[in-house]
């Protein structure tokens, strides 16, 4: 990812924090962030957002990843990541820490856990969450679907989605991404996105015999990748073409049971 000074954000706000250096203040911040929207945090920038930079990159690092394993409880590490950029020559860190269905997240007291503190975000400040809030973070947890939770990769594009658009005569702006489910509010793109993205490694493998039943000559596999719109296409033709065997995926409809 190439950063320059235009795309560092001019001030802070509900999902992003700057910090000169390390603080207790980032601890609060970081569980801020996992409970609210997600957020990225900013080391080597100062509040009136003036690029400083910092002297030991991967001391920040490592201290946000411990930060993450051992004082944030449940372990937040996979749920953030980190890397640096260089802006005018001075090196920052930055923390990417994406919003995530696993609530509530807290800073432990490892002297005294009954103490540990839900924080919150509002704002440009955080906040210790009310028992009202921590319960209704605990509801949401529920509710949010799999393929709403934030996506592990977060550098992804759509050209295959987008050309799949064009043919049905349709734009695809960026956005529209938060209403069709591919980014969460804060900007984060999902499972979803994930699924739809040209990077989705997930795999679909077709197996097929030759004959009407598992006893027949096995007649090999194929394995599909990639944009799950396009594996559903080039399944479709792979059965066609093989079994001549034609099927569409009918539009959802509200009031239906399923």
């Amino acid at each position: 990812m190439n950063l320059n000074a235009l795309q560092i954000p001019k001030q802070e706000g509900q999902i992003v924090a700057f910090e000169v250096a390390w603080s207790e203040d980032v601890k609060s911040t970081l569980c801020a962030f996992l409970n609210t929207q997600g957020g990225r945090i900013y080391f080597g920038v100062r509040e009136d957002g003036f690029v400083v930079g910092v002297d030991d990159a991967k001391a920040f690092q490592d201290a946000i990843l411990s930060v993450l394993e051992d004082v944030i409880s449940p372990d937040a590490s996979q749920y953030c990541k980190t890397y640096t950029e260089t802006v005018d020559t001075k090196t920052i860190v930055v923390a990417e820490v994406l919003a995530t269905a696993k609530l509530p997240f807290y800073v432990v007291n490892d002297k005294e856990p009954q103490q540990s503190v839900c924080y919150i975000r509002r704002g440009i400040k955080n906040a210790v969450a009310t028992e009202e809030e921590c319960l209704a973070l605990h509801q949401k947890a529920v509710y949010v679907p799999y393929e709403g939770h934030t996506a592990a990769m977060q550098t992804l594009t759509f050209n295959t989605l987008t050309t799949y658009f064009q043919k049905a005569k349709v734009d695809l702006k960026p956005e529209q991404f938060y209403a069709m489910g591919l980014t969460t509010r804060a900007g984060f793109y999902t499972q979803l996105g994930y699924w739809l993205s040209d990077q989705c490694d997930i795999q679909t493998k077709v197996g097929a015999f030759a004959g009407k039943d598992k006893t027949s000559a096995f007649g090999g596999i194929r394995t599909f990748t990639g944009c799950i719109v396009e594996q559903y296409v080039q399944i479709l033709a792979y059965l066609n073409n093989r079994f001549g065997f034609a099927q569409q995926i009918a539009a959802f409809k509200v009031g239906h049971d399923y």
